[in-house]
């Protein structure tokens, strides 16, 4: 397949995509199977990855029905789920609009541009309501009481999907109005900029507030247990070393994204700007596939972030006091462990996923 030229496209005939692209005839013949290795292999990706985020969602409605908590678990995959499929879709229907219709008789542009344009509100969305509950775990006032509201939120939420489709589907009828589309790629950057800054100061807020209540506690002779896998009781000290992996990756992958999309504006359009001289075959798809690497990996860790914590069962979380629980423990019976049950807070999951409180936000 990949020294065969997609059907409909000619050496040197280039469409206007949703983003710049090279002449796809030498390209493909430079490329070899590194093409058919790119679209098929991150779209296999995507796809898998849609399917495991859709089978969460269904265990998130279970745990929803029983407990009446899971809301923002349930928002969170249900984002996710879009994103991979849409992501998936776009590379095995028409990979970036090479007229290589896979599965359909027909590849509407429009369609081809609305489904690779809604998937970085889908990562922006997701990424916003796990930095809230960050937020809401804390207690933190890191935004003016109005801007740190969950309308407001939604609110930047609708906007960002509203800007895209609308956007794609301009830019799609009108081709002379790529500048919507490069206003959607700003939006998402100073957005996603924000969002990982924001998300520095408050996951590494959480970690003092793990760390400082366990040793206040510690300092009253008071001791969080558990039960381990033996039926051992055990004091629990809680490891809060995956939460800061975590955060620090998601950060890392945000800023990335950033980078690449700016990137994009100032680099790969200013190259588009001269119809003469499309992309050079290797940077682009070199570009292409560290982005898609990127949104791939920043995808996992917010799946792993976010809705995990529905699962009570299957995952042990960590407890952390706070100083009220230490009156709680006067009101139970020496060396009664019940009393650990009732104050513990969970902040932080074992595996460093968000806090259980929060599945009724």
């Amino acid at each position: 397949m990949a020294n065969v030229e997609p059907r409909g496209v000619k050496t040197g005939e280039r469409a206007v995509a949703v983003e710049p692209i090279p002449d796809w005839g030498p390209a493909l013949r430079t490329w070899k199977w590194a093409w058919d290795l790119h679209w098929i292999g991150f779209g296999s990706l995507f796809t898998l990855f849609a399917v495991y985020s859709f089978i969460t969602f269904i265990e998130t409605i279970n745990i929803k029905r029983r407990t009446k908590r899971g809301k923002l678990s349930l928002v969170i995959t249900s984002l996710l789920v879009i994103f991979g499929l849409v992501r998936g879709l776009f590379l095995f229907i028409n990979p970036y609009e090479t007229k290589q219709c896979n599965l359909l008789p027909k590849c509407p542009i429009i369609v081809s541009r609305i489904l690779f344009g809604i998937a970085l509100p889908c990562i922006t969305a997701s990424f916003s309501l796990v930095h809230y509950a960050f937020l809401q775990v804390i207690k933190l006032k890191l935004y003016p009481e109005r801007l740190q509201s969950g309308k407001f939120l939604t609110g930047v939420i609708v906007f960002h999907f509203s800007l895209s489709i609308f956007a794609e589907t301009m830019v799609s009828l009108f081709a002379d109005w790529k500048t919507l589309g490069i206003l959607c790629q700003s939006f998402y950057i100073v957005f996603y900029f924000c969002l990982s800054i924001s998300f520095i100061y408050s996951g590494g807020k959480i970690v003092k507030s793990v760390q400082k209540n366990h040793a206040h506690v510690i300092r009253l002779g008071v001791t969080s247990v558990r039960t381990g896998a033996d039926g051992k009781v055990e004091a629990y000290r809680p490891n809060v070393s995956k939460l800061v992996k975590i955060t620090y990756i998601t950060v890392f992958l945000g800023f990335a994204s950033c980078a690449l999309q700016l990137y994009s504006i100032i680099g790969v359009n200013n190259m588009y700007l001269d119809r003469d001289k499309p992309p050079k075959p290797w940077p682009w798809l070199i570009f292409q596939t560290l982005y898609r690497a990127v949104e791939f990996a920043a995808a996992c860790t917010l799946a792993y972030v976010g809705p995990r914590q529905v699962g009570p069962k299957r995952f042990q979380f960590i407890r952390c006091p706070f100083s009220t629980c230490y009156k709680e423990n006067q009101k139970a019976p020496t060396g009664s462990n019940d009393s650990n049950e009732r104050f513990s807070t969970h902040l932080v999951s074992g595996d460093g996923s968000l806090p259980r409180k929060l599945q009724t936000v």
